[in-house]
């Protein structure tokens, strides 16, 4: 009996000192996302849909309820819209290249449940945010007017045609370009076409610096190889204030993503 209380004793504190070792004992991950950031249309069109990338990391003790979550990711993306619209003799063309993109940190709290190599999780905590917005248009305007007049040919000049076109430029450019036909005997007939072209450029950049937030994070992960994780999650951004040329608008938003991860 006193050898079998003793052996108890021994596998009591073993499996004891174990826990405790466990409860000590620092656990973790790393992952980086790749996904896509969703902002308002209303107020980033065609800049909406962005690219992100980041990268996070979540560590604390066996006995801690949470743990601790930092994260940093960015998003970005560069277009070229081309447009152009004829009126009468007016025709007006533009090309805009347009800019945006975020950098953004996260601090807060991660916590959630593992169910074989399944693990699903949740994170929140406060974000601050920087969104740049860049726009370069250039603008080109090219009106033509065309005048005819006919004299007689007294001279009787031989039938044919001739051109002489004479270029102005004085910021803008007018060129005038002036045919003469000649019809024996009768008649000669100038055509006289101007064409103006006139060119002018928009350009605004902006820069809103570490506008605070909150964040919420939702996603799960497989473990495989003991030490990798492969998931997906959905993270939302809201609480957000910008202001671009004096409008005031958010720079929330809905992303989705992939991760890859390592656990320790």
């Amino acid at each position: 009996m006193a050898a079998a209380l003793a052996i108890l004793l021994c596998a009591s504190g073993s499996f004891a000192e174990e826990a405790v070792d466990k409860a000590d004992k620092w656990t973790g991950g790393v992952n980086i996302t790749a996904g896509q950031n969703n902002f308002a249309k209303d107020y980033y069109y065609p800049t909406e849909a962005q690219p992100s990338v980041g990268l996070d990391i979540d560590f604390g003790q066996g006995f801690w309820p949470v743990h601790l979550f930092l994260a940093g990711t960015g998003s970005g993306k560069k277009i070229v819209l081309t447009e152009k619209t004829v009126n009468s003799n007016t025709t007006l063309e533009s090309t805009s290249n347009l800019d945006m993109s975020t950098t953004e940190l996260n601090a807060g709290v991660k916590g959630g449940f593992t169910y074989g190599g399944l693990t699903i999780y949740g994170a929140a905590g406060a974000a601050w945010i920087t969104v740049r917005l860049s726009d370069d248009t250039n603008y080109t305007t090219t009106k033509t007017t065309t005048s005819s007049t006919s004299e007689s040919n007294a001279a009787h000049a031989a039938a044919g045609t001739t051109s002489a076109t004479s270029t102005y430029t004085a910021g803008n450019t007018v060129t005038t370009t002036t045919t003469v036909t000649t019809t024996t005997p009768s008649t000669i007939t100038y055509v006289t076409t101007n064409t103006a072209v006139t060119t002018d450029t928009y350009k605004f950049a902006e820069i809103e610096s570490y506008r605070p937030g909150y964040f919420g994070v939702i996603g799960a992960s497989y473990r495989f190889f003991e030490h990798f994780t492969f998931g997906g999650q959905v993270k939302a951004l809201q609480g957000t204030e910008v202001n671009f040329n004096n409008v005031q608008s958010d720079a929330n938003y809905i992303q989705y993503s992939v991760l890859f991860g390592w656990v320790f």
